[in-house]
Order: C-alpha cells, then sequence, then structure tokens
C-alpha cells in the first residue's frame, strides 16, 4: 500500500512539473518581472553606456527559451 501511494504522489508531482516546465509566461508579465530585478540589480554597463532592455518575449516553451533584446548587440 505505501509503494503504491508513493507511485501515485510521483506521478501527480511529475505532472505538476511538466505543466510549470511548458508553461507559457506572457510578455507583459516577463516585462514585469525583469523592471523589478533590474530596481534591485541595474544592468552592468559596457564602457561609458549602460545597458537598457527594450524587449523580452518567451521564444519556446518545451524548453524555456526567452529572448532578450538591449540596446548594446554584444
Amino acid at each position: 500500500v505505501f509503494l503504491s501511494r508513493l507511485v501515485c504522489y510521483l506521478q501527480k508531482l511529475a505532472c505538476e512539473i511538466y505543466k510549470e516546465r511548458v508553461r507559457r509566461i506572457p510578455t507583459r508579465r516577463l516585462w514585469e518581472v525583469l523592471q523589478r530585478a533590474q530596481l534591485r540589480r541595474p544592468p552592468p554597463t559596457r564602457g561609458h553606456l549602460r545597458l537598457k532592455i527594450s524587449f523580452a518575449t518567451q521564444a519556446h516553451t518545451t524548453t524555456p527559451t526567452f529572448v532578450v533584446f538591449v540596446n548594446e548587440p554584444e
């Protein structure tokens, strides 16, 4: 009985993890999170120019991939 409960629990947990892994984060929500993160820790400077994030989006969900555009391409 204990083993079957454990297997059932692990199956439910695996399903929850999968749902979170393939979840798409809306661009607006991602932007809000990045803005808050920048307030806590500003982006680095490059020469005399402070990097500025101009756009961010989630490109893929199966392997969570985010694309972030900044004012300095390198």
